[in-house]
C-alpha cells in the first residue's frame, strides 16, 4: 500500500476508486499506484489509501501481453 496527499488538500474523494497515483519527472510519468481507498475528501490529516501497481506488474504483463515483465524499479 501507498498512503499519499497533498499539503494542500489534493486527495482522492468518492467515486475514484480504481483512478491513478502518478509519479512524474521531466522525462515521463508513470503510474505508481490505484486508489484503493480513503476517508473524507482532500483531508489532510487522513492521506488516500492505494494499491502498489509494482507488486502486481507480472499479473499485469501476463493480462495485458500473456508475458512476464521485467520490474522497472
Amino acid at each position: 500500500m501507498i498512503c499519499a496527499g497533498g499539503d494542500q488538500g489534493e486527495d482522492v474523494c468518492r467515486g475514484d476508486s480504481g483512478g491513478p497515483l502518478y509519479l512524474q519527472d521531466i522525462l515521463r510519468q508513470e503510474v505508481a499506484g490505484i486508489v484503493s481507498a480513503g476517508f473524507g475528501c482532500g483531508d489532510v490529516a487522513f492521506p488516500g489509501l492505494y494499491t502498489r501497481v509494482d507488486s502486481f506488474l507480472t499479473w499485469i504483463d501476463l493480462a495485458v501481453y500473456g508475458r512476464c515483465a521485467s520490474p522497472i524499479r
